[in-house]
């Protein structure tokens, strides 16, 4: 299946990085945590949408399925940086064109702005000790996330037959996220505003 940025799980993430440059330097270490914090969160209240699988690796929760959506976001030209993520001028004006579409799902937006204002002012170092320190469930037992073998599986996405509720993009949003996210379709609209606003509004 290819992947798309209107997928849930995509525009989540990306609300997650425009939520994050708010505070200090956003680095992989606190993209993928606040990720794996805004993964529980959800959970907790059975809503599905973020659906990434953690794995306890040596710098503490990671999901290789956030690396494969940043570069999504990079080819699109929303984010700039692989490791240290950033959006770029584009990204910021179409991240705030989705409000509408995130304010559709008040519960998830609001879910996610608190594990964002939780986080705001720790540091990525910070947030890998803090979640290596985390207790899970293994088998009924408390387990620290640190004691668990490399690369065992911490979080899997929520069962469909657990879910309440879900963060979905409906059709017609979807469209438009698919269109607007090709570099290329943008700069095809551009260059035909540009033509219309001189040929068409010109005396």
């Amino acid at each position: 299946m290819t992947r798309s940025v209107a997928e849930p799980r995509v525009l989540l993430l990306f609300r997650i990085i425009g939520g994050l440059e708010k505070g200090k330097l956003v680095d992989r270490w606190k993209l993928q945590k606040t990720a794996f914090l805004a993964e529980i969160e959800m959970q907790k209240k059975g809503i599905g949408g973020l659906d990434y699988e953690f794995l306890r690796d040596k710098d503490g929760p990671m999901s290789p399925g956030i690396y494969e959506d940043m570069d999504l976001l990079m080819r699109s030209g929303f984010v700039s940086r692989e490791y240290d993520p950033k959006l770029t001028p584009e990204g910021r004006r179409f991240l705030e064109s989705l409000d509408e579409l995130y304010d559709a799902k008040e519960e998830v937006r609001n879910l996610l702005d608190t594990v964002l204002k939780s986080v705001i002012d720790e540091s990525g170092g910070s947030l890998r000790k803090s979640t290596h320190d985390m207790e899970i469930v293994i088998n009924g037992k408390q387990v620290k996330i640190d004691n668990l073998p490399p690369y065992y599986c911490i979080l899997h996405p929520l069962a469909r037959a657990e879910r309440k509720d879900e963060f979905e993009v409906p059709d017609d949003w979807r469209e438009t996220i698919e269109i607007l996210s090709d570099q290329k379709t943008r700069r095809d609209l551009e260059s035909t505003f540009k033509r219309v606003s001189r040929s068409d509004f010109v005396c």
